[in-house]
């Protein structure tokens, strides 16, 4: 029986009924191609919600931080209710972009501050237990949420947002309630909470020289690059192969039942194990699973391909977050969250329109090539970021020879 502080199950909870509601980033590609938009137009907007995650990113870290856990929840599940409706009425392409990057903002800004409450609240020891029960829930509304979504498209688009701005709304409501305030929020001066400036500068002051950090941050570009195909290239592949929309949400669906049924009880092994390992071997595995819808046939090959990307996956990055927690300063776990959250934001942000372009021209070779990046991202992992930078330190200390 597993006992965590409360905070752990609010989150929980409130992250599920979120995550099953997330059914407007799965289907914009579609719903802006059946509005008439061309993939160079698909692509600038999923690009303008990218850049919101990026944003997003920093600006949590930052509000984690000095405004508090609780409060950038709140704010943040508020916020992503109302862009999302918002989102549902505008036509102009121009408009949606804009509003798309705010709903970005909000959507994603809460993720620093529930990864920095679970360091404040929980042991290092069950941190892995504890991110994993986090995905474990996440991936319990994944299951359901994007197969729901595409009934829903078929009585109208309208509903994706509605449903959900809805669920945001119930994860706000939660944490207004529940969560416990973690953070410097009081002893920090209000003229601080809005310095988002020198709060990034510190940020990057401290992390970009902690070598063990700046490992990880390298070799989540090329995973992030990955999983963003998930929620765009994906779709089209789909299409390709002649299934339609609901198709998709069972495949997306079905990584979600995976984990499920076996990340718990898998993350009790893994919880075990080096971390660095563990890593590398995650990385390796996301990369063979996309790397094997390069095969031709139908479905088959894709759910395939989702299972071992899936294990990957679950493997991975409970432990990264544990990991990158254990870095962490205790009055910085937000904005190191955040910074580390910039690296799958920044990829976000490139990765769904250059995915859709490539794999328009590259058929399947770009799946290959996503392959070719899980083994690189492992590749970054596998080497012991205190020799590197020993090596490092000694070939600055030596004199350049004559």
């Amino acid at each position: 029986m597993l006992h965590f502080p409360r905070a752990v199950y609010i989150l929980v909870i409130g992250t599920f009924f979120n995550r099953l509601g997330f059914f407007v980033l799965p289907y914009m590609a579609l719903y802006l191609k059946d509005k008439g938009y061309d993939v160079a137009q698909i692509g600038s907007a999923l690009a303008s919600y990218g850049l919101g995650t990026v944003v997003a990113s920093v600006i949590g870290g930052h509000l984690a931080d000095t405004l508090g856990r609780r409060n950038t929840i709140v704010i943040s599940m508020f916020g992503s209710a109302a862009m999302m409706v918002c989102l549902s009425q505008v036509e102009d392409l121009f408009l949606f972009q804009v509003i798309a990057l705010l709903a970005a903002l909000f959507t994603e800004a809460y993720r620093p501050a529930s990864h920095a409450l679970i360091a404040d609240v929980v042991d290092e020891k069950d941190r892995v237990m504890v991110y994993a029960l986090l995905r474990w829930a996440i991936n319990a509304g994944w299951a359901m949420g994007p197969a729901i979504a595409g009934m829903l498209t078929k009585i109208s688009y309208l509903w994706i947002f509605l449903g959900d701005a809805s669920t945001s709304i119930l994860f706000g409501i939660l944490a207004a309630v529940w969560l416990p305030q973690f953070g410097n929020h009081e002893k920090v001066p209000l003229k601080h909470i809005f310095d988002a400036f020198g709060s990034i500068k510190k940020s990057i002051q401290h992390t970009f020289v902690d070598y063990r950090f700046m490992q990880v941050f390298l070799s989540s570009f090329p995973i992030a690059f990955i999983f963003n195909q998930s929620l765009a290239t994906l779709s089209f592949e789909v299409q390709n192969r002649g299934f339609d929309e609901f198709h998709y949400g069972l495949i997306l669906g079905f990584n979600g039942a995976i984990i499920i049924l076996t990340e718990i009880p898998l993350s009790m092994w893994v919880n075990k194990q080096p971390q660095r390992t563990m890593i590398v071997s995650g990385y390796a595995l996301i990369g063979i699973g996309f790397g094997l819808f390069a095969l031709a046939g139908g479905l088959v090959t894709l759910y395939i391909g989702m299972a071992i990307f899936t294990l990957g996956e679950m493997i991975a990055l409970p432990v990264s977050l544990a990991y990158m927690s254990s870095l962490a300063p205790a009055d910085m776990r937000g904005r190191y969250m955040g910074v580390w959250g910039l690296a799958w934001s920044v990829s976000m942000m490139i990765s769904t329109t250059l995915g859709i372009q490539m794999h328009a021209s590259m058929g399947y070779w770009f799946w290959i090539f996503v392959g070719a990046l899980g083994l690189l991202s492992a590749w970054i992992m596998s080497f012991n970021p205190y020799v590197v930078y020993q090596r490092l330190t000694a070939m600055r200390k030596s004199p350049n020879p004559r």
